[in-house]
């Protein structure tokens, strides 16, 4: 199955529904952001990508477009940070719908497996990861690395330790990763004044520390 993501803009300029009904069920959004008057349209888009993340048949080129979809809404977003009314348009309320595009992409490399090996898609994850202009948006984007990217996207994740928004999530992503070449990075977030932060930093010297156990008793034991 393809869809084709320029449907999201094309109604860029005249006032139009907050949705369309766009093939197989899926709910999309027929307008940018910048032409939402309420919260109740941006509930929309988050409810609409969150289902398309719950559907299948998806090729490596969705992925891709939905990837090109990110690029364009943050260009227009940064551009037009204001509703027709006048109203500043929360920065939170974009980052809040590239979370749930990283979520949903999550949910669809869960169900299927050929699409974790595409190398041009990761590319564009990590482009995404390291835009610093998403914000916290990128939360769920860096999870991805963590759960399907693989080591090669270990230094990735390293240089987000030094980007306050995600840097917690890429600590979390270099424990899955069991990425001990990490661990002097990681060390400092052992004294984070975040809760979450500094429990995650302890797990992944935990996994770490079992893993060097592991190697260590293998090791012996081809000795012997």
């Amino acid at each position: 199955m393809r869809f084709d993501f320029s449907e999201l803009f094309s109604c860029r300029d005249r006032a139009v529904p907050a949705v369309g009904q766009l093939g197989r069920g899926v709910v999309l959004p027929m307008a940018i952001p910048v032409a939402f008057e309420n919260p109740a349209d941006w509930r929309a888009v988050d409810l609409a990508v969150s289902e398309f993340g719950g559907t299948d048949g998806w090729l490596e080129q969705d992925l891709l477009d939905a990837c090109e979809f990110i690029e364009r809404w943050r260009d227009w977003s940064l551009q037009l940070m204001r509703r027709p009314s006048g109203e500043v348009i929360p920065r939170f309320d974009c980052q809040a719908v590239v979370w749930t595009l990283g979520e949903s992409f999550r949910r669809i490399l869960r169900r299927n497996r050929p699409l974790r090996s595409s190398e041009r898609f990761f590319q564009r994850v990590d482009a995404i990861c390291l835009d610093e202009r998403l914000g916290s948006g990128r939360e769920s984007f860096t999870m991805l690395l963590g759960h399907y990217g693989g080591a090669s996207h270990i230094p990735v994740l390293i240089r987000l330790l030094d980007d306050p928004d995600v840097a917690g999530h890429a600590v979390c992503a270099l424990r899955r990763l069991g990425a001990a070449e990490a661990a002097e990075m990681v060390r400092p977030f052992l004294e984070s004044p975040k809760t979450w932060i500094r429990r995650e930093a302890r797990k992944f010297f935990e996994k770490i520390e079992a893993k060097t156990r592991h190697l260590t008793k293998s090791l012996e034991t081809n000795r012997r």
